[in-house]
């Protein structure tokens, strides 16, 4: 869904909300032959619908939150140029600013990078425990 810059802007407006073709355009600034094709493939993919009160993300395309979550996090750090807007992204829910963490379901701790083990161990040797 995202092997592309313009597919990922796009599929981040859908996110964010956006639900008419003009909306899509406006929010990544892409020409109207670019947000045809990506909204056409993302339907093809069956990630979005197309409906007369415009597209809706179906089921696979909410799903999809959270692969794109890391993302906005590692662009609120490292997106913006000098010349740039910095992205911002708020929880409609608190007002707050949004920052995407992951969270370990069972004890509610952060993961970072060098917190996970699979049954097969890791680089260093470590193996997870019986």
């Amino acid at each position: 869904l995202i092997g592309s810059r313009w597919s990922a802007a796009h599929f981040g407006a859908l996110l964010l909300g956006a639900r008419r073709f003009g909306e899509v355009a406006r929010l990544t600034g892409a020409t109207p032959k670019v947000v045809s094709e990506r909204l056409g493939a993302f339907v093809e993919l069956g990630a979005l619908r197309a409906g007369e009160d415009g597209y809706e993300l179906t089921e696979m395309g909410e799903a999809f939150f959270v692969v794109v979550a890391p993302f906005v996090a590692w662009a609120l750090t490292h997106r913006s140029a000098p010349d740039e807007t910095p992205l911002s992204v708020t929880h409609t829910g608190c007002g707050e600013p949004f920052v995407p963490l992951l969270c370990c379901d069972a004890c509610g701790g952060e993961i970072a990078v060098g917190d996970l083990l699979s049954p097969a161990g890791s680089a260093d040797g470590r193996r997870v425990p019986r």
